[in-house]
């Protein structure tokens, strides 16, 4: 049985270009979300994981990013970055595919192919 992976969550980061100094340069899972009218709370709109959080977050917020559904949601509405450090790849791909297939995060184009190693990875969220 594959040892879940254990996600320790950031706060919510406003996620806009002027913003990205606080995000760090090192391997991660991470979420973009949209903040929800008139309350506190966030949908889940995409999920990916980097070996250099702090360059995909800037490369997500660029007119050049190719997902079209992540693009015009940064643009058009409040968003939010939020982030896990986690160094393994294995890990990393085991927790993007297990945080899509729980919350089917709408921008995500297809399902994360995962490491191999399990075909549900278990994921904790802290």
């Amino acid at each position: 049985m594959t040892t879940a992976v254990k996600l320790e969550w950031t706060w919510v980061h406003p996620y806009e270009s002027t913003r990205l100094w606080n995000i760090p340069q090192r391997a991660g899972i991470y979420e973009v979300m949209t903040k929800l009218k008139d309350s506190d709370r966030y949908r889940r709109d995409y999920v990916g994981q980097s070996t250099d959080l702090h360059h995909r977050a800037a490369d997500h917020l660029s007119a050049n990013e190719p997902n079209s559904c992540l693009r015009d949601t940064v643009q058009k509405y409040v968003c939010a970055f939020r982030y896990a450090l986690v160094s393994p790849e294995a890990d990393r791909l085991d927790a993007e595919q297990a945080l899509y297939d729980k919350y089917r995060h709408r921008c995500n184009t297809s399902r994360p192919p995962g490491s191999g190693r399990s075909p549900r990875p278990p994921v904790e969220e802290e």
